[in-house]
Order: C-alpha cells, then sequence, then structure tokens
C-alpha cells in the first residue's frame, strides 16, 4: 500500500512539476486536458390579463457542462485529436393562473458528444506563454431524442505555460450549432470565453 502510494505522488510530481527536456509542442508529444463550466438561468415569462386573469410561467435551469481532449502533436506546434463532452441539465417550470397545466413541473436532461479537433501554436517553444487557433467539429446525442446536434466551434487566445508540462488556456470561442428536425431546423450561434487546462506528455 505504501509503495502504490508513493508511486502515485512520483508519478504526479514528474507530471506536473518535471521540466521536459524536448519541450511540450513538439512532434511526438501528446496533449490532455479539458474545462468545465456550471452555470443558472432563472427566467419569467409574464401574459396579458384575460377572462381568466394574468398568467406567469418562472423557468429556473441548471446546466453542467464538461468538455475533455486527446490530441497528439503530428508536427511541432500542430496537433490533431477528439474531444469528448457531457452536458446535463436540470429545469424546473412553476405556472401561475394556467387551468389546464399542473402548478410545477421538472425536467432532466443529457447529452454526450464527440468531436475532432486541431489546434496550432503561433510562437515558438522558447518562452512561457503562447497563442493558439483552433478548430474543431463534432455531434452531440440528447438521451431523449433521436436527432443529433452537430457543432463547429473556432478558438483562438493566449496559452499561459505553468512550466514545461503544463498550461491554462484562455480562449475566445465561436460555436455555430444545427439541430434537425423533421418539420423545421434549428440553429444557434455562441460566443464565449473558456478557461482550460491541459497536460504535455
Amino acid at each position: 500500500m505504501k509503495r502504490s502510494l508513493i508511486f502515485t505522488i512520483c508519478l504526479l510530481f514528474s507530471v506536473f512539476f518535471i521540466q521536459s527536456v524536448n519541450g511540450q509542442i513538439q512532434k511526438g508529444n501528446w496533449l490532455v486536458g479539458g474545462s468545465g463550466g456550471f452555470s443558472f438561468d432563472n427566467q419569467n415569462t409574464s401574459n396579458f390579463p384575460t377572462n381568466n386573469g394574468s398568467s406567469s410561467v418562472n423557468s429556473k435551469t441548471s446546466t453542467f457542462l464538461l468538455n475533455s481532449n486527446i490530441g497528439y502533436f503530428i508536427k511541432d506546434k500542430l496537433v490533431i485529436g477528439v474531444n469528448p463532452n457531457l452536458h446535463l441539465w436540470n429545469s424546473k417550470l412553476n405556472y401561475t393562473n394556467y387551468p389546464n397545466l399542473n402548478n410545477n413541473s421538472n425536467s432532466k436532461g443529457s447529452s454526450i458528444g464527440l468531436g475532432l479537433f486541431t489546434r496550432y501554436y503561433l510562437l515558438n517553444n522558447n518562452q512561457n506563454y503562447n497563442f493558439i487557433g483552433e478548430v474543431s467539429y463534432g455531434l452531440d446525442k440528447f438521451t431523449d431524442e433521436d436527432t443529433y446536434l452537430k457543432k463547429t466551434s473556432i478558438s483562438i487566445g493566449p496559452v499561459l505555460f505553468l512550466n514545461k508540462n503544463t498550461s491554462l488556456d484562455f480562449l475566445l470561442n465561436y460555436t455555430n450549432s444545427s439541430k434537425n428536425y423533421p418539420n423545421n431546423k434549428i440553429g444557434n450561434d455562441i460566443i464565449s470565453f473558456n478557461v482550460g487546462f491541459q497536460i504535455y506528455l
């Protein structure tokens, strides 16, 4: 038991703190990392008074998103890889003065996705920071639907190296997504700021 603990500590130490002689963004290295996020949305909708009086709907949604990536440097500064993700959400609806609906309604949902990405580091491997451009394409499958969400993303931003084996990413991201139904199509454009953590092996 003690030997296993010592081995684990030494392995973690080597990954996070030992300086790599070959550098972190050279051909033949691996990139492993990801990012996560949590959001809470509270929305109120009120209708004008009718014969039954005014009505309103209160919606509260909590969302958890986990993105990960595994890539390989096919040449210096250029990575290709896959990026699985997990998306969970929980919604609570409260209806006021809706005769045909229950006062409260709860719903949960989730999706899992898989995509391909390519990332390029713009600067050489001789400083503590860099800038990257990244493009990805993926599909998300919702547990309660037969259709898929198609996503195309572009990210740019600085990378801060904590040492030669770890870095923090600060990326401005644009995502275009679409989902096809039998009678209609839903599209969405999202601009976000993401912080990620990467390990170079």
